[in-house]
């Protein structure tokens, strides 16, 4: 009785000691530790718990085919693991076991072998070896341990073969183990390449206990950090407890559906358009997959698309009551400049020289009054057929002193200088184009920065040719027509404007400014319709400032293309 007792205690301490060397061994698998350190732990324990001198492990089947400590020398001949040699039917003879069709979930003999002298190639003795075979089910895996009782010089007793048994046992289970760790293991590397290769977003948490699980390198970039192990409402939104608008619930009422839904991360300050969707993970556990594609490019021109049609249809409306002032503004216009035509001609008397200089610049001014009530009618006519030009070669040089007349008044009562700068290689250039229309330009920029500027303030306006690489530099609308550009440049020193200013003034919107003066509504009026004019010519116009109270530039650039050289003197 104390005998079956001892057996069974020592079959029990044997069976732990394997059990131990299963936990090890996985241990070490998931530790990334080679299989010959795996393979040593079950050896090591097998060893101590069998009081055997050797064991060696055999596996065959799939795409495993080792056979533990158990190799080949240089010649080819079979060693046991401490590189003894054994004699040469002795791995057939575990081979041949292998083969064997349909064995049983284990099965195990016990037989005598000769120990082998590889030098002299004789045996050295006679000694027991146990066989144990296992077969993993629905996987062409088998495992065998092949245990060396000459220690003893005796066979296993039954308590030892139990052990052994044993052993095989959970080894095979083990395998079955291995085998499906490591296809979930590979399963797991391929999801993880996909998502590590996204340019977008992409976590997996824990829904019961809100761990991030895995954080691909995108999502690690802008956080930069590596939230993994870390609670998913902390890391992402900055929060103690768990989001009000966590979509878990959901997500578990509604297994295998995908939730789509926008959001604004007011930690990363972006907005997204974010996947949800409950998913298995390679080990088993039900996962929260999320993946967020930055949409705050396309939240912006949305909104930039909003604003530009609001603007469209403010400025469309503003259109239409300026034509119709304009409309009742002609007709009073035409009788004014009809009697100063009719005064200048003496029909209502003879006029002295000093009134002839007046009534003549009350008829240039009626006349560019009378401009830009016809630019008024036509923005209300833009939307029916466009703006036409009429193109006619003008030299630079009469384009831009044209101007000057019509703005000696504005400019003498502020007692401001206009300084005309012209580079010699535009001083005899002729250039096609509308030059009214330019000249309404020329006009325009003069008289807002005359009125932007401190009375006395001085002016300069230059020409220059400038080559379509040079000009391309200097903004990012230019440089796509072929040849040079002509550029007039206008630069004062008043009050300056913003940088979003700059952009700004050419979509109708005033400089902020607390004074309400009739410059105001003369730059809101003028500029878009400027810039548009400048457009409909292949060219563009843009503002530069340093700042507030620093002053401002003006670029009008018209492409040369076409143009040509003019007499002398132009």
């Amino acid at each position: 009785m104390a005998q079956r007792a001892g057996n069974v205690h020592s079959v029990e301490a044997a069976v732990t000691a394997v059990a131990d060397a299963v936990v090890q061994a996985m241990n070490a698998l998931s530790r990334g530790e080679d299989r010959e350190e795996l393979f040593r732990l079950l050896v090591e324990i097998a060893r101590h718990s069998l009081q055997v001198e050797r064991l060696a492990l055999f596996v065959a089947g799939g795409e495993e085919s080792f056979n533990g400590f158990l190799g080949t020398d240089e010649r080819g001949r079979v060693q046991d693991e401490v590189g003894r040699p054994l004699p040469p039917d002795y791995g057939e003879s575990i081979r041949r076991q292998l083969a064997k069709a349909n064995p049983p979930t284990w099965w195990m003999e016990t037989r005598t072998r000769y120990y082998w002298d590889g030098k002299r190639n004789r045996p050295l003795g006679v000694g027991w070896t146990s066989f144990a075979l296992v077969k993993i089910p629905q996987r062409p895996v088998r495992a065998v341990v092949v245990s060396d009782a000459a220690a003893t010089g005796q066979p296993f007793d039954p308590v030892k073969q139990s052990a052994l048994a044993m052993l095989c046992v959970y080894l095979g289970s083990h395998l079955e183990r291995l085998a499906l760790f490591r296809e979930l293991k590979q399963e797991q590397a391929r999801l993880i390449a996909i998502f590590e290769g996204l340019e977008v977003a992409v976590y997996v948490a824990d829904p019961e206990t809100y761990e991030v699980i895995y954080c691909n390198h995108h999502l690690k970039q802008l956080l930069g950090r590596d939230p993994r192990g870390k609670i998913c409402y902390r890391e992402f939104q900055n929060r103690d407890q768990p989001c009000d608008f966590c979509t878990n619930p959901w997500l578990r009422a509604n297994p295998g559906k995908t939730l789509q839904w926008e959001y604004f991360n007011p930690v990363l300050k972006r907005h997204y358009l974010i996947f949800d969707r409950m998913i298995e993970w390679p080990d088993g556990r039900k996962v929260r997959f999320e993946m967020a594609i930055d949409i705050t490019r396309e939240k912006q021109l949305e909104q930039e698309r909003l604003l530009t049609q609001v603007h469209e249809q403010a400025m469309q409306a503003r259109s239409q009551a300026l034509s119709q002032i304009a409309h009742e503004l002609r007709s009073p216009m035409n009788v004014l400049l009809g009697t100063v035509q009719a005064s200048l001609r003496g029909i209502y008397g003879e006029l002295s020289d000093t009134q002839k200089k007046a009534m003549d610049r009350i008829l240039q001014s009626g006349r560019v009054l009378s401009g830009l009530i016809e630019e008024l009618l036509q923005m209300g006519r833009e939307a029916a057929g466009g703006m036409v030009l009429e193109r006619r070669p003008v030299p630079v040089g009469v384009l831009v002193k044209s101007a000057l007349p019509l703005v000696e008044t504005e400019l003498g009562v502020r007692r401001e200088v206009l300084e005309i700068r012209m580079d010699d290689t535009v001083a005899g250039l002729t250039v096609d184009l509308d030059q009214r229309r330019i000249q309404q330009i020329l006009i325009n920029l003069i008289i807002n920065a005359s009125r932007h500027s401190p009375p006395g303030s001085r002016m300069v306006l230059r020409a220059r040719r400038v080559k379509r690489e040079a000009l391309a530099q200097i903004h990012k609308n230019l440089g796509s027509e072929a040849g040079d550009w002509l550029v007039l440049s206008l630069a004062d020193r008043g009050r300056g404007l913003t940088l979003p200013e700059c952009e700004a003034i050419f979509h109708g919107m005033r400089p902020a400014s607390p004074l309400k003066t009739p410059a105001r509504l003369h730059l809101g009026i003028g500029l878009p319709l400027s810039r548009k004019i400048a457009v409909l010519h292949g060219g563009w116009l843009w503002a530069e400032s340093p700042g507030p109270g620093k002053g401002s530039t003006f670029h009008l650039a018209l492409p040369l293309s076409g143009g040509r050289r003019g007499g002398p003197g132009e």
